[in-house]
């Protein structure tokens, strides 16, 4: 499970995907301490989006991954012909993160 020891799994706090579920299958499920994955796709996306922060980035011509309805994750669209407007999604992005470490559950981690 990319080498990460249990300490290092519970200070991930966000990720990018591109809307395959083959992505998730090594992360562990929901809570790090446990350091279980599951097999099923779907509850291992379930569980570790109420852990993580998710972001789905996609060009605006490009159709949405059908899974990323279900995920709970921020939906970041990309115009190729209106780059200008990259710095508001990356301010969108930071603020999303912030927001989101906030929480009562990261106090612990010391963010």
């Amino acid at each position: 499970m990319f080498g990460f020891t249990k300490k290092e799994w519970g200070r991930v706090c966000c990720l990018f995907t591109h809307g395959g579920e083959f992505q998730l299958k090594d992360w562990p499920n929901g809570d790090p301490d446990e350091m279980k994955t599951v097999k099923d796709s779907r509850i291992s996306a379930v569980n570790l989006f109420t852990r993580v922060k998710g972001f789905y980035m996609r060009y605006q011509d490009i159709t949405e991954a059908p899974m990323i309805k279900h995920w709970a994750v921020n939906k970041l669209v990309i115009h190729r012909n209106k780059r200008h407007l990259d710095g508001g999604l990356k301010n969108l992005l930071w603020k999303e993160i912030e927001v989101f470490l906030k929480k009562e559950r990261y106090k612990v981690a010391g963010f």
